[in-house]
């Protein structure tokens, strides 16, 4: 559930720098912020002028006598890169409020990922195979029973991702067609092997193995499918 939650935030900031640099690479294109256009009258007659700031100076520089629409692409230029500044201060702020947002879910994650901390057994039948210690990114394994179809952990260290592999292989497959309702029927609302197993025990038609989690009061006979 957090992973999917930190991947939807990650793409936006993505989609939001992306579109970032796209308006930086038009603002480039046009270059400098175009002149400002105004009109000067001179013997009562109406010219454009541009005009722009150099240091303390103000530059102007005749465009000719006012005719309708003599300079419209000036004018379609300069609103273009107004309204391209205006996207770029707004894309701006967002990817830093996006950042900001990241930032604080991965500390909170951190935290959360501490409070995750966890310790379960895995039986076959009603004997003990593996007590599993997961801490941070470290899971350790007690293996009481090294048999091949009674023991599911390859060693007694591995990290948090293969144990994630290893408890995928006790659910059901999440590419099925139905798989939404049956999370829906277990009250889960993503897939999370971690989380389907506390609900079903990791229970599989295949063999007679099952995970009991601390506090849990129940035996084989309470879970197992097979007889």
């Amino acid at each position: 559930m957090y992973e999917e939650e930190y991947y939807v935030i990650k793409n936006k900031l993505t989609e939001l720098e992306t579109n970032l640099d796209n308006i930086n690479n038009k603002l480039d294109m046009i270059g400098k912020e175009p002149p400002a256009i105004i009109v000067k009258v001179i013997n009562n007659k109406p010219y454009y002028y541009e005009q722009w700031r150099e240091g303390d100076k103000i530059i102007s520089k005749s465009l000719g006598t006012v005719t309708p629409g003599c300079v419209a692409d000036r004018e379609r230029t300069k609103l273009q890169y107004q309204e391209l500044l205006t996207e770029k201060h707004d894309l701006e702020y967002r990817v830093t409020e996006q950042k900001r947002i990241l930032e604080s879910y991965i500390r909170h994650f951190s935290k959360k990922s501490l409070l995750d901390d966890y310790v379960f057994e895995v039986y076959w039948k009603n004997l003990l195979s593996s007590r599993v210690s997961v801490r941070k990114n470290t899971v350790r394994i007690k293996r009481i029973i090294v048999h091949p179809l009674r023991q599911i952990f390859p060693s007694n260290e591995i990290t948090r991702n293969r144990l994630n592999e290893i408890l995928e292989l006790r659910c059901f497959d999440k590419n099925r067609p139905d798989a939404s309702r049956i999370l829906e029927s277990l009250g889960l609302s993503s897939y999370r092997p971690i989380d389907i197993i506390k609900k079903t025990h990791g229970v599989s038609y295949n063999d007679y193995i099952w995970f009991r989690f601390m506090g849990e009061n129940i035996c084989a006979e309470d879970v197992l499918v097979r007889e």
